[in-house]
């Protein structure tokens, strides 16, 4: 990136230095005098070439405001006279309308220097890569000389990334699982029958992206309720994990934090095994939505928000069954109790890729909605 510092942490003396230093467009910084006029037809698919060319790349900034010199120096502040929130509904159409496949919307910032202002528009790597602009149809990546066309080559390579980066993600749940399943931990667990969660930032793939596990170890409880019986943490060989156990030593729950950035949380409690073998399913929908309500805010700390992988898995849960309170039963809702009882040793939801904020519990309630399935329901009947 064009910065030593985050998108977020920029200020206007990163503006001025720019200038002070004569800092020329690369395959991460690109610079725009303006933001296009609504009737600019042929600003606004510029705009858009060069966010998909980032989004098909390493992601970067595009500055608004910002005018070069005849070398391609960044030489002069230009203030930009549009509002930020006018500016953000149009950038925000032009790439909803332009950009295939959809892309995660630019970030946008508005910083003042001395009386001028800028916009500043970080646009992140992408997952769905490659994408092109429906204007020419041409997929574009970015260089140290900035934006280019890609060839046949490159457009297959990007293609076979985005297959890789997932199946990284499925190799990893897999082996975890496994490891979960041979309950080979330093505590014993409470249960064989633990609750299995994984998010992992799209930024886990890429290859240096490591977490400040000692700042992150020295903040006070960063996981609020999570672990409701203690707050114990401890290094390890996978990095820092965080867990809750029982007077008698007994493992409750964990999270381990992976040094790239994965997020593995482990409820050994929820699913006790007792005579009637009965999973509370509001209950434990909650549980999830309360561990992404606390990992979301956490990890957006450290610039690894959106989009994301999360997995759901319920371990050795053959025999068990799904219940719902009783005030519900009452309700029309097709539950064919022939198939009440799980059949399955462990019901592996498979992963979902979750983009934004607006598409985030109806993926989740997809995942939910499998679970209840596999104890004869069509769906969650409190829903």
């Amino acid at each position: 990136m064009p910065f030593d510092k985050s998108f977020s942490q920029l200020t206007a003396d990163d503006i001025i230095s720019l200038i002070q230093n004569k800092v020329s467009e690369d395959k991460n910084l690109e610079f725009k005098q303006q933001v296009p006029k609504s009737n600019d037809e042929k600003s606004k698919i510029k705009i858009c070439q060069n966010i998909s060319s980032f989004a098909n790349t390493d992601g970067g900034i595009i500055i608004f405001g910002l005018k070069q010199n005849d070398k391609g120096e960044a030489n002069e502040i230009i203030n930009i006279e549009e509002a930020l929130d006018e500016f953000s509904l149009q950038l925000q159409n032009m790439v909803r309308d332009r950009i295939v496949p959809k892309i995660q919307l630019p970030n946008l910032r508005e910083i003042c220097v001395d009386d001028k202002k800028v916009f500043l528009a970080e646009i992140l790597p992408s997952y769905n890569k490659p994408h092109f602009v429906k204007s020419d149809w041409v997929f574009y990546g970015r260089h140290s000389s900035g934006k280019y066309q890609l060839d046949v080559h490159e457009i297959k390579s990007l293609f076979l990334s985005q297959k890789s980066v997932e199946e990284q993600f499925e190799q990893f749940r897999v082996q975890r699982l496994m490891k979960i399943r041979s309950r080979n931990f330093p505590l014993h667990p409470f249960s064989a029958h633990p609750i299995v969660v994984h998010f992992a930032p799209l930024s886990f793939a890429q290859d240096g992206n490591l977490l400040p596990l000692r700042k992150i170890k020295s903040e006070n409880n960063p996981f609020g309720d999570l672990h409701k019986y203690g707050h114990d943490k401890s290094f390890n060989f996978d990095g820092l994990m965080f867990y809750s156990k029982f007077p008698d030593n007994l493992l409750s729950s964990y999270t381990q934090i992976f040094r790239n950035g994965i997020i593995e949380f482990v409820d050994f409690f929820q699913l006790e095994s007792n005579e009637k073998k009965e999973i509370h399913g509001n209950a434990l929908e909650v549980s999830i939505k309360n561990f992404l309500e606390t990992i979301i805010p956490f990890i957006q700390k450290y610039e690894k928000d959106f989009p994301f992988f999360f997995s759901i898995s319920l371990i050795n849960v053959q025999g068990f069954h799904i219940s719902a309170s009783r005030e519900r039963h009452d309700m029309n809702i097709h539950h064919n109790q022939d198939f009440n009882i799980i059949s399955d040793t462990d019901i592996i939801v498979p992963s979902v890729f979750i983009e934004n904020q607006e598409e985030l519990m109806e993926k989740l309630n997809t995942c939910f909605d499998i679970i209840w399935n596999s104890s004869g329901y069509d769906k969650n009947p409190a829903r």
